[in-house]
């Protein structure tokens, strides 16, 4: 497999990897990275070499009048070696930037750091002679690359979380390069509920807040607004104490291709509190509209994976894809019962396609009653009133009704939204729940 499809692949995998917030995307196209760079709202700087910041290292053979660094426009280019700019590497107007060709033998390549952070860093590239495996690297990984072919070739990267150092760089090491007419983002609108100077987005995935709840806004603002409760002050959100995350992971599965289904079985699972997460990795050839993977719970269809963001064969990491299946629609088809998860390929996934044996595996994420709401009542046992049936914090008339509606007596079982009537967690709602709750309001 060629370096840009891992390069792809890579990209799927850092967009699914945090939670689909923050984003890495490469580009080739100017066109796509100026339209991306506008309907984000950044604001564009550009750069192209021919202002009096640079007036000072303009050099064409054979004077060469180079320096170790410039500053401009608040941002600072280094080399390797020395830089400065001629008018060989330009690609409009009548300079271009390069790094001095020593010392011999050495690996050319361009550094630009900033203060505050970049959001987006694209140009144009030219080598000599033609063929330079251009990348953009930050944080020591590739996050865009191209062949350049003939005259300059468009390369950039917005990255939706921001660096503040990024290196352009040969990686084949075989050409001498220049560039021309760069494109920077160094601020856009965002959301920064907690003032901290970075998008919320940022925060979630560099791990400095947490969104429990996954609605994408930090609990800290969640709970500063109200929307979410803290009844016990601990500054986790109550709705997230009261549910525990179950993960439940099949392993690889082989071989996957036409007519070789793989399923494996979830054995009795708690009904889950909030939407089933469904997470896939496969090694086949995923690659085309036609190839695709049908899943289904216990023989009921809940979606379809890999027809879009599948891949050939992927050597660096397996194809991801992720399905959401409705808190609802998922507890309906499990029952109470086992869940059996079926993933089958459609008919273009053909065996043996790939260098090792094809395979899928599957991991599926329930949000299930935790110790602290042991009633499953979606209350914290410490925060609740013993008895409050409807939640509203207190015990009344309007609770005695509630309860009336849910006795079943010993060994009764416990009715639809009748759980908090279970005062001693045993299963039922009987005389000796009624004592409890008469004891929490003796007007009855």
């Amino acid at each position: 497999m060629n370096r840009t499809m891992k390069l792809l692949t890579f990209l799927t995998i850092m967009a699914m990897g945090t939670s689909l917030r923050a984003e890495v995307l490469s580009f080739i196209s100017e066109a796509a990275f100026s339209a991306e760079l506008q309907a984000r709202g950044y604001t564009p700087l550009v750069e192209d070499f021919e202002g009096p910041d640079w007036d000072h290292v303009r050099s064409n053979y054979p004077i060469q009048n180079a320096v170790p660094a410039v500053t401009s426009k608040g941002l600072t280019w280094s080399g390797n070696a020395k830089i400065t700019t001629n008018q060989n590497w330009a690609r409009t107007g009548n300079w271009g930037l390069y790094t001095v060709y020593e010392p011999p033998g050495s690996l050319d390549e361009l550094f630009v750091d900033s203060d505050m952070p970049i959001f987006a860093a694209a140009g144009w590239f030219n080598s000599n002679p033609d063929g330079a495996d251009m990348a953009i690297e930050v944080d020591g990984q590739v996050v865009a690359e191209r062949p350049i072919g003939s005259g300059h070739q468009f390369l950039g990267v917005i990255m939706t979380c921001g660096f503040t150092s990024v290196r352009f760089v040969d990686l084949e090491g075989q050409t001498v390069w220049g560039v021309d007419d760069f494109t920077f983002a160094t601020g856009g609108t965002f959301q920064d509920c907690n003032s901290n100077g970075l998008g919320d987005e940022c925060d979630l995935t560099n791990g400095s807040s947490n969104d429990c709840n996954n609605s994408g806004i930090p609990d800290e603002c969640e709970l500063a607004s109200g929307a979410l409760q803290d009844c016990n002050t601990n500054a986790l959100p109550d709705e997230c104490e009261a549910v525990s995350g179950q993960v439940y992971a099949s392993g690889q599965l082989s071989p996957l291709g036409a007519g070789s289904p793989q399923s494996f079985t979830i054995s009795a699972p708690a009904p889950t509190r909030s939407d089933a997460i469904m997470d896939f990795s496969a090694y086949a050839n995923l690659s085309g509209s036609n190839r695709f993977v049908d899943v289904d719970v216990n023989g009921l269809a809940v979606g379809t994976v890999f027809v879009v963001d599948g891949s050939n064969c992927p050597e660096l990491v397996p194809n991801q894809a992720r399905l959401t299946v409705p808190m609802a629609v998922f507890n309906s088809i499990v029952d109470g019962g086992d869940a059996v998860i079926q993933m089958t390929p459609s008919i273009d996934v053909a065996l043996g396609e790939c260098d090792l044996p094809a395979y899928i595996s599957a991991t599926v994420t329930l949000f299930v009653a935790s110790p602290a709401d042991a009633n499953d009542n979606g209350l914290l046992d410490a925060c609740e009133t013993l008895g409050d049936m409807d939640a509203d914090g207190d015990v009344d008339l309007d609770d005695h009704a509630l309860f009336a509606g849910c006795l079943t007596g010993p060994g009764g079982g416990l009715p639809m939204n009748c759980t908090s009537g279970d005062l001693d967690l045993d299963n039922d709602i009987d005389l000796l729940d009624f004592q409890t709750l008469q004891a929490a309001y003796p007007a009855f």
